[in-house]
């Protein structure tokens, strides 16, 4: 398994006060001016304050700090049980076992509960750095105030407490994405609980809890911040970490989303709640509701809703139907063919579930020729282009038209190692001439079918998380738990594929491979065996 036993070694001291909890130390520094400087207490990477990082509040008195790379490959802290759901069960069955030894041995000391990692990040200081190895030590710029803490997104890293889309089979349900990546296509594919943070309200007296309830409602809460000196609302615009194209827009809860409320509503994720999105359609600017499916375009900008970013675009099911019935999209290009929005756009069709948990979001019709279609430019032969127009003028008896202009779009074929292709045009209301459907690619690879939906190739299951070295650009990274798409078998030991919208290789032996969506469900079913 690509997982490390968690060692023992002495953690790395750092320049805060050891005796306050995580949360105090950061208020500590700021009142103090102090910026804060934090190791991983595994590999002892130094300054990883402000980098994704993972804090064990009860390990070494609070200092216990893990880097993003030593979290994935499971190293954890000292008492650490697993990612998500699994560290529960874990735990459970420890402490049973505990237990039944603590009765032969008449011993009363039950299994303390499993810790939980919290994910934390500072934004550095605006200021010039200086000091010692180019930092700044002491500043006037409040690091409690650049403290981010709570949600990230797992594919681009951006803090996503206003809109976090929680999945829960990829590692075990500690993975998620942020808004901009779950409307550009950067996801997985599963079921997609969107949540938001809400500030608790003051304590109140609750009846003590059992170990095993304590436990669960624990790991309910494993999402939920520490407590921080910011308090910023859900409609303010939050400052941006440097990755962030868009601050105000990236950072803030959707204009599309609200809170799920009424009397049945989920009670959520310790302090995350889950929200209900209310889309508007691009075409008609009428409402779509969540429970009606839409058309989505992950590349195109909203120019109806304001403030937008690309893969903000929905058309509504109705819409979608007149543009083809009134030849604004051809029908080749419509919801038979290959689905493309006005400008040109593969479209999946998405919509939402009601579960016990909230409204999930799901894809059900993922794009056409998935990730892996590859799209070129198609040179048109002239003269056969003339001789062609004139022939359909002649049949047609009507005037002259310009050809329209061409792509060559293709795929992987599902019986071998060539491509299957197929011409398409560039504007979605043409349609490809009847004798240029395969035109001058008269040859075993061209076809007048359609690639499937999602992309061609089998699709496999991950057993174990793989997280390429850096560098490693050409490999994919997945949790365990991923639903992998698009896979080819490259020489045995490697396969190829696709997930969160990324093309890689990876190891084979990380995944079990299956045929359809139907073996998938069973394999997920009995992934607990693995």
């Amino acid at each position: 398994m690509p997982t490390a036993n968690p060692t023992t070694q002495s953690p790395v001291e750092t320049s805060v006060d050891r005796g306050l909890p995580f949360s105090a130390r950061a208020t500590a520094a700021a009142q103090n001016g102090t910026e804060p400087s934090i190791s991983c207490s595994r590999c002892n990477k130094s300054h990883i304050e402000y980098e994704l990082h993972y804090n064990c509040a009860t390990c070494d008195d609070g200092n216990w700090n893990l880097c993003l790379s030593c979290y994935r490959a499971g190293k954890g802290c000292l008492h650490w049980f697993g990612f998500g759901y699994a560290a529960s069960a874990k735990w459970e069955k420890a402490a049973a076992a505990a237990a039944r030894a603590n009765e032969k041995k008449q011993q009363q000391a039950p299994l303390e509960p499993p810790h939980v990692l919290t994910s934390n990040r500072y934004n550095p200081p605006k200021q010039t750095p200086g000091g010692a190895e180019g930092r700044r030590t002491l500043t006037t710029d409040d690091p409690a105030l650049r403290l981010e803490s709570g949600n990230f997104c797992a594919r681009c890293l951006a803090w996503a407490n206003e809109c976090f889309w929680r999945c829960d089979v990829c590692n075990e349900g500690a993975w998620g994405f942020c808004n901009a990546c779950v409307n550009q296509g950067y996801s997985c594919t599963h079921p997609l609980l969107p949540l938001t943070y809400v500030a608790p309200a003051p304590p109140s007296p609750s009846p003590p809890q059992s170990s095993a309830s304590s436990v669960h409602h624990q790991y309910q809460n494993h999402l939920t911040p520490p407590g921080s000196p910011r308090s910023v609302s859900p409609s303010s615009p939050l400052p941006s970490p440097s990755h962030s194209p868009a601050p105000s827009t990236r950072r803030r809860r959707p204009l599309s989303a609200t809170l799920l409320t009424g009397p049945n509503a989920p009670v959520g994720s310790g302090n995350f709640k889950p929200l209900t999105f209310t889309t508007t359609c691009d075409v008609c600017r009428g409402s779509i509701g969540p429970t009606q499916h839409r058309y989505h375009c992950f590349e195109c900008t909203s120019r109806v809703v304001p403030d937008t970013l690309p893969g903000d675009y929905d058309i509504c099911t109705p819409c979608y139907g007149r543009l083809v019935a009134e030849g604004r999209i051809a029908p080749e290009n419509g919801d038979g063919g290959w689905r493309r929005c006005l400008r040109g756009h593969r479209m999946a069709v998405v919509g939402f579930e009601e579960t016990r948990d909230g409204q999930r979001r799901r894809v059900l019709r993922d794009v056409v020729g998935g990730v892996g279609l590859r799209v070129e430019p198609y040179p048109t032969n002239t003269q056969q282009q003339q001789q062609q127009q004139q022939q359909d003028e002649d049949d047609a008896n009507r005037g002259p038209q310009q050809q329209p202009a061409l792509q060559k779009w293709s795929w992987e074929a599902p019986d071998g190692p060539s491509r299957l292709e197929r011409l398409v045009t560039v504007d979605v209301a043409a349609a490809v001439p009847p004798s240029q459907l395969v035109g001058e690619m008269a040859m075993r690879t061209a076809t007048d079918q359609f690639p499937p939906e999602g992309g061609a190739g089998a699709r496999a299951l991950a057993r174990w998380s793989w997280y390429p070295q850096p560098g490693a650009s050409d490999e994919l990274l997945f949790p365990r738990g991923a639903e992998v798409h698009e896979v080819e078998d490259v020489n045995g030991d490697w396969f190829y594929g696709s997930y969160m919208g990324a093309v890689g290789l990876f190891p084979s032996p990380y995944v079990k491979v299956v045929r359809n969506a139907a073996s998938i469900a069973a394999a997920v079913i009995v992934a607990e065996e693995w």
